[in-house]
C-alpha cells in the first residue's frame, strides 16, 4: 500500500514575503496580500471612513500607486443598508 505523505507547497514565495513588508510598513492602515490564482498585489484600507474599495496591482509599484490614489482620492459613501446612518 502506497503512503500519501502531507505535503504542503507554498506559491509565489518572493511576492507572499513582498506583501508582508509591504502590510507591515503601512499598518495599520492598510491589509495586504499576493493573490496567488489572480497574480496580483491586493489591499483594502482599514482606516475609520476609508472609502469602500479594493485596491490591486501587478507589481508593487502599480500597488502603492492604487493605494495613493486612493488615500488622495474623493471619500467614497458605502453602498448598502450597513453604509446608512
Amino acid at each position: 500500500m502506497r503512503q500519501l505523505r502531507n505535503v504542503t507547497r507554498v506559491y509565489d514565495p518572493d511576492q507572499r514575503a513582498t506583501a508582508a513588508r509591504l502590510e507591515a510598513q503601512y499598518r495599520p492602515r492598510w491589509a495586504v496580500w499576493w493573490g496567488t490564482g489572480t497574480r496580483r498585489f491586493w489591499a483594502v484600507p482599514c482606516w475609520q471612513g476609508a472609502p469602500v474599495l479594493i485596491v490591486d496591482g501587478r507589481n508593487v509599484d502599480e500597488l502603492l500607486a492604487a493605494m495613493r490614489a486612493a488615500e488622495t482620492g474623493p471619500a467614497r459613501t458605502p453602498v448598502g443598508a450597513w453604509g446608512r446612518p
